[in-house]
């Protein structure tokens, strides 16, 4: 097995007055926080007192989202850091390390004044506590397997599965997979590892242009973190090359000519944590000269580019995934010039993790598949409104639910005519499904059996062997070159939420590193 070479000669470092004079902008609505006067609302009850505070930066959560527990434990403290309310002398940087409090501190992320007076933060409290839910509605996994595909588990070492990537090259019919401990292994299908690369941190996303310039996106630091160190690579043949650094826990990237130079540039979603940002990369000749900020706000999960208008023009349509969970329109004006609307906006409590465009119905318009389900944070628990959503495009007006697929923790798509019967199938993952009651929760394949293109209705199917991973990543090729789509699961066993004893061992000893779901259609 060779071993790659980390090649950093080509370390780029962006100046303000780097090459080239392009400008990409994005026009938007800033929001403007506005705190009433301490003694003008006394005289407000804990529901009135809430529509003021508790949406000046996201939607209004309503307290029957969770439970009275979770509000009082996770969610109430974690917002009264954001009003100046601290629990204790180290307040919101209790258990963070000395680089994570000074990067907080610089950006004032946290005030350090009282922007609310403690009676009325109590009402608030004592509002959301008592109107909370005690819902335990339970979600119901399909218990048939899908007669569809066939499993085949891929191992590629004795070490613990913890994969964050698969990208498959149909050229090379080779699968490149991300691993935590910032690996990038190179596999065929079988799993027999051709080659290894290091890198600065887990990869997580890789891109491959027509032009056959192929890039890669490390995260840097994959646990929730404020540090830049996430690092983007030029790929070779058998080395990385490194050429841009100091990104924010980089999550995504999408390859767009931002200024119509007739040259590809990057999007790139750095998700951070309590700071981040949606970045543009302009490149020349393959290499970034000019890194501009597009939206400076944590949680950009992810950008598609799409006519969303119908204009002419293509638009970046953009999940924001942190604090004010939304999907964004970049509208497109001109060349490097854009304007922000908001498509669709969710609950800060939602978990918004995922997101794809689709003509489910055949008029020509893409529609939005949305998935929410991250569950790691300050608000564990099981939520019967985590799942897949389908919104329909409705042109000028905002985008109508007509399908909601509950499954807990969920976190990813691929939608593709599976069988090849006409219309759009969804195959699905869930990192944070209910392994307590099911073992095989983190997959399901959902089959589309609509009787009209506007009346969506899916057959739920369990995937066979979906118990053998903790499935954190997926990636659809057609591996066996048999004409049909096949569906590969990566596996990242870090266990953040409740698993019983026994799929622990199971996974830690016998697990998948990637799974193949090998469709069977042909």
């Amino acid at each position: 097995m060779t071993k790659a070479f980390l090649i950093m000669a080509g370390l780029f470092i962006l100046f303000s007055c780097s090459r080239g004079t392009e400008v990409v902008r994005v026009i938007r609505n800033e929001r403007q926080l506005h705190f009433p006067p301490m003694d003008s609302t006394l005289n407000l009850g804990g529901q009135q007192l809430a529509n003021i505070y508790c949406q000046q930066c996201h939607l209004l959560p309503d307290p029957q989202l969770l439970s009275a527990e979770v509000w009082e434990k996770g969610v109430l403290p974690r917002m009264g850091y954001y009003l100046g309310i601290h629990k204790n002398e180290r307040g919101p940087y209790e258990r963070l390390s000395m680089m994570e409090e000074h990067i907080l501190r610089s950006a004032d992320v946290f005030p350090e004044e009282l922007r609310i007076n403690l009676t009325d933060w109590q009402k608030i409290q004592a509002y959301y506590l008592s109107q909370a839910s005690a819902d335990s509605t339970a979600t119901i996994f399909p218990s048939a397997l899908s007669p569809q595909f066939q499993a085949h588990d891929r191992r590629l070492s004795s070490e613990l599965s913890y994969t964050t990537l698969l990208d498959y090259d149909a050229q090379n019919q080779n699968l490149y997979v991300g691993d935590r401990r910032d690996k990038l292994f190179v596999s065929n299908p079988l799993g027999e590892r051709l080659q290894d690369m290091l890198t600065a941190g887990p990869p997580i996303s890789r891109l491959s242009l027509p032009n056959g310039q192929i890039y890669l996106l490390s995260m840097g630091i994959m646990d929730p973190s404020n540090q830049a160190v996430g690092m983007l690579y030029r790929q070779h043949e058998d080395s990385l090359q490194a050429i841009l650094g100091q990104l924010r826990r980089p999550v995504h990237m999408l390859a767009h000519d931002l200024n119509e130079d007739g040259e590809e540039d990057l999007v790139i979603s750095e998700f951070g944590n309590d700071i981040g940002q949606l970045s543009a990369v302009l490149l020349k000749k393959g290499r970034p000269y000019k890194k501009q900020i597009l939206i400076p706000e944590p949680g950009a999960r992810k950008t598609i580019a799409y006519d969303w208008n119908q204009d002419g023009k293509e638009d970046l349509l953009v999940l924001m995934a942190q604090g004010d969970e939304r999907i964004v329109l970049l509208e497109k004006e001109e060349a490097g010039v854009y304007r922000e609307k908001t498509l669709l906006r969710f609950p800060p409590v939602y978990g918004s993790s995922y997101f794809e465009l689709a003509d489910f119905n055949g008029d020509g318009l893409k529609d939005i598949v949305y998935v929410n389900g991250d569950n790691a944070d300050y608000s564990y628990s099981l939520k019967p409104y985590h799942g897949i959503r389908i919104y329909l495009n409705q042109g000028d007006i905002a985008p109508e639910e007509a399908y909601f697929f509950p499954l807990y923790g969920a976190t990813e798509t691929a939608v593709r005519d599976y069988d090849q019967d006409g219309d759009l199938d969804i195959a699905a993952i869930a990192y944070f499904g209910n392994f307590e009651e099911e073992a095989a929760s983190g997959a399901v394949y959902l089959e589309n059996q609509s009787p009209t293109k506007n009346d969506l209705s899916f057959t739920p199917w369990q995937m066979p062997q979906a118990s053998h991973g903790r499935w954190m990543t997926m990636e659809v090729a057609d591996t066996d070159q048999d004409g049909d789509d096949d569906i590969l699961l990566g596996s990242c066993i870090v266990v953040r939420t409740p698993v019983p004893d026994s799929l622990k061992t199971y996974w830690n000893q016998e697990g998948a590193t990637f799974m193949i779901l090998e469709n069977k259609l042909r």
